[in-house]
């Protein structure tokens, strides 16, 4: 059971702001086919009060795939203040109606804003002469017949189609093929990080499967994008043919988190805004500080970069780290910065580190070594090497940069030749990539400690780019490599945050 575009459209909005699994979240009003199912699609993520006023409909809801604690369902009016109220909507921060008509539709929505208070509403539209009534009441809305439509047309025509527009104008479906040498095949949507679209369906011969995250992506899969018009064409032809795009599968803002040295690498966010798919530079600044946001302009202003910037509450490193994975991360910039002698011994965790733990995009470690001309992908550990592979090839054909990939071969007896096989079968992966995308890359030979033979390479290069493990282990005993060459690369460094 799914409920087509308003659950993605639904879901991708959810996700802008923390949900409290502690407190009722989301209201779906109608209990039908396309209300069920977009109960059932929220449920594993967020608390979901079901309505409807048939008390069979409530029953077979109630039996349902759900968690009970996930989803509430109740049996009571959707127009009635009354029954909204002891029902205890007013918990809920999201409202969607899939009531049958827009009329009752369009009743329950303002009953809910007006006397319970939630503001951000969705619906099922059944008749498009009702477009101006929604928009004139606020509500977003999916059009049903038209989705319908203008998918069934494009599973007619081929190619790239633009299905349909939603809500207030502000949404698009498109369709595509995955061409067999797009970058997408073999990934998990989890690992395209979709921010401000989504997918939605992916068709695979006469299947239609409905995506989850460990979804694998192959050639020849027709599929659905739903998202922000625009961005969503760039993504399309990023999934459809594998050009290069980025930032775009990670986000579209270059984010800095404000600080005394931000002046000091504007004209690496600079060059990064203007050499890549990202639209602008976002600051952070914490506290609402009046003044830094003031700086924050002058400088941007000066040096002609388009820009956003925002307030955090708090201060410190992860509440800021936490504060820009709520934002549309392409790449998050930071500036180099020496790692404390209590980091290096593991008592206190390095702060890009804590950044990197708490963010799904790059992390750009910035030095200044830009135009990114020659870029070096190092291969230390089997983990992370695919998806940093796909990145470091992704700037080389969009910056047009030079691409060499480094071995750096240890002991047999520290290592063991089994962690020595698994390095060789990653760098063969790295080939075949590159010859997929027709890159040439060259492959450069080391031996010795990683940290060393890497950092002295670095210097020969304007951009090195390699995995971090998430809340991976480091002191003076076990160190990291990914988190020695953060603070000690000759050249700006951009990490890859993986599981």
């Amino acid at each position: 059971m799914t409920a087509g575009p308003i659950a993605t459209n639904l879901s991708r909005t959810l996700r802008e702001e923390p949900i409290d699994r502690m407190t009722l979240k989301v209201l779906v009003a109608g209990l039908g086919r396309t209300g069920m199912g977009l109960a059932s699609s929220l449920c594993d993520k967020y608390l979901v009060m079901g309505v409807d006023s048939s008390k069979p409909v409530c029953d077979r809801a109630s039996s349902g795939a759900c968690d009970p604690k996930s989803l509430a369902v109740v049996n009571a009016d959707a127009t009635s203040g009354y029954s909204m109220k002891r029902a205890g909507a007013s918990t809920a921060q999201v409202a969607v109606a899939c009531l049958g008509d827009d009329e009752t539709n369009l009743a329950a929505l303002e009953i809910l804003a007006g006397e319970i208070g939630i503001r951000q509403r969705y619906a099922l539209m059944y008749d498009t002469s009702n477009a101006d009534a929604y928009r004139d009441a606020g509500v977003e809305v999916v059009d049903r017949s038209c989705a319908a439509y203008s998918l069934l047309a494009s599973r007619i025509r081929g190619g790239q189609t633009r299905v349909a527009s939603y809500g207030r104008s502000a949404g698009e479906i498109i369709e595509v093929e995955v061409l067999p040498g797009s970058s997408v095949v073999g990934m998990s949507l989890a690992e395209l990080h979709p921010q401000r679209w989504l997918v939605a369906a992916v068709y695979r011969e006469d299947e239609l499967i409905i995506p989850h995250g460990d979804t694998i992506l192959e050639a020849s899969d027709r599929v659905l994008l739903v998202g922000d018009p625009s961005i969503l064409p760039a993504i399309a032809t990023m999934i459809q043919a594998g050009e290069s795009e980025f930032p775009l599968q990670y986000g579209s803002h270059i984010i800095n988190i404000y600080s005394e040295a931000t002046a000091g690498i504007l004209d690496e966010i600079h060059y990064l805004v203007k050499s890549t798919r990202a639209d602008l530079f976002e600051g952070i600044a914490c506290k609402a500080d009046g003044n830094r946001i003031a700086e924050l302009g002058e400088i941007c202003d000066t040096a002609g970069i388009d820009y956003e910037f925002s307030c955090a509450r708090e201060g410190d490193t992860a509440s800021l780290a936490h504060e820009a994975e709520r934002r549309d991360v392409g790449v998050l910039v930071v500036p180099q910065e020496p790692i404390s002698w209590f980091s290096r011994i593991g008592l206190v965790r390095p702060g890009v580190a804590k950044i990197l733990d708490a963010t799904h995009s790059p992390v750009l470690v910035a030095r200044g070594t830009f135009p990114y001309e020659r870029i070096l992908l190092p291969v230390f550990e089997p983990v992370g090497v695919g998806a940093a592979a796909h990145l470091a090839i992704d700037l080389a054909r969009l910056l047009g940069a030079s691409l060499d990939v480094v071995a750096v071969h240890q002991p047999e007896i520290v290592v063991g030749g089994e962690l020595e096989g698994e390095i060789g079968a990653r760098i063969s992966e790295v080939e075949r990539l590159s010859r997929i995308y027709n890159l040439r890359i060259d492959r450069r030979e080391a031996s010795g400690n990683p940290i060393e033979e890497i950092t002295r390479l670095s210097a020969d290069y304007s951009l090195v780019v390699f995995p971090y493990r998430k809340s991976g282990r480091h002191s003076i005993t076990r160190p990291s490599v990914a988190v020695n060459l953060m603070h000690h690369s000759r050249c700006s460094a951009m990490v890859l945050p993986v599981p």
